[in-house]
Formats: structure tokens, sequence, C-alpha cells
């Protein structure tokens, strides 16, 4: 059953460092991204199951409608690795106990 988190544990988890990358977004920019993954985490969780693409898709189209540019969101359930070129100040991870979420803006 994917948990539900409240506001103040998604904005710990993207304070968090995750897999040795650690988030660049900070100011207005980091609290709006951490509102709407949270939003994206409550909307898009039910009891039996995550609706990942839908999570992502939301997130990433939410940002791109205040931070326009391209955006990306990888979402998974356990640690994860990637390494990922974005822009200075546009990179974030958040670490919770059963969702990585990786966020960023390319070139």
């Amino acid at each position: 059953m994917p948990k539900l988190y409240k506001l103040s544990e998604v904005r710990d988890g993207a304070n968090a460092m995750s897999n040795g990358a650690k988030t660049q977004m900070s100011g207005e920019k980091f609290e709006s991204a951490v509102r709407i993954i949270f939003e994206a985490i409550k909307i898009h969780s039910y009891p039996e199951e995550r609706e990942w693409l839908e999570m992502c898709s939301r997130i990433r189209n939410e940002m791109k409608k205040f931070y326009p540019g391209t955006w990306h969101c990888i979402a998974y359930e356990t640690k994860f690795y990637s390494i990922v070129e974005s822009t200075s100040g546009d990179y974030m991870t958040v670490k919770l106990d059963d969702l990585y979420i990786e966020l960023f803006r390319s070139h």
C-alpha cells in the first residue's frame, strides 16, 4: 500500500542527499516544486497502487507552467541511480520511504 506523505515530509525528502546527488533548487522554485510533488503524490496514490505515469506527468506539466522549459520527472519505488545534465539550479531529488523522485530541467 503506497504511503501518503505530509508536505513537511516531502520538503525534508527534497533536502536529503539521495544517491550522492544533492538538490540544487532553492527559494521560491524549491517551494513550488515541493508543493507540486506533494499534490501529485496525494492525487495519484491509491490504497492499491500509484499512478506513476500520471504523477510524473502532473509534476512535469505543473513545473512547465511556472518555470518554462523542458522538465523531466522520474519516479521509482526503490533506490535508483542516474546521470543527468540539468540547467544550473534546476535539479531536485526527493527521497521518501517508498518513493524516489528525480526532477530536472534540461538545457
